[in-house]
């Protein structure tokens, strides 16, 4: 009885094990922007906008960045006016081809995301200042 339990358990670790491997790399294809904010590094792009399907990218001359903006509508609730195939310059934190921008400058505008150290500005520093009276998220109090 003691061996089938173990041998059990052995094929469940192995399983486990399995699924989880091929999580790793899923997750490593698509990081959150707090995953890039924590892994990346500062850096300034340059180069053009360009948005597929609702997301936004920047195509430098070291390749295409996907831009995570997060959850900007909290901040800016009548959107922002990013203009593709237009110039911009990108700070913030880049992690390969992905970036958690702190700021956007395009067409004599600077769209504000993140503070110098990562935190979003839409988060409210925790205090759940971006919630609206059902707690969407979709307005900022205070």
């Amino acid at each position: 009885m003691k061996r089938k339990i173990t041998y059990e358990m052995f094929w469940i670790l192995v399983a486990l094990l399995g699924v989880g491997a091929l999580l790793v790399p899923l997750a490593a294809e698509n990081p959150s922007g707090r995953d890039i904010g924590n892994r990346g590094t500062f850096k300034t792009l340059t180069g053009t906008l360009a948005e597929k399907d609702g997301e936004w990218y920047l195509r430098a001359s070291e390749g295409e960045y996907g831009l995570h903006l997060g959850n900007y509508e909290v901040i800016y609730p009548r959107g922002i006016d990013l203009k593709a195939g237009t110039q911009a310059e990108v700070h913030g934190f880049v992690l390969q081809k992905d970036v958690a921008p702190i700021w956007i400058k395009n067409q004599n505008r600077t769209y504000k995301f993140r503070d110098a150290d990562g935190t979003p500005l839409w988060s409210g520093n925790g205090q759940g200042r971006n919630r609206n009276l059902s707690g969407t998220g979709s307005r900022r109090n205070g």
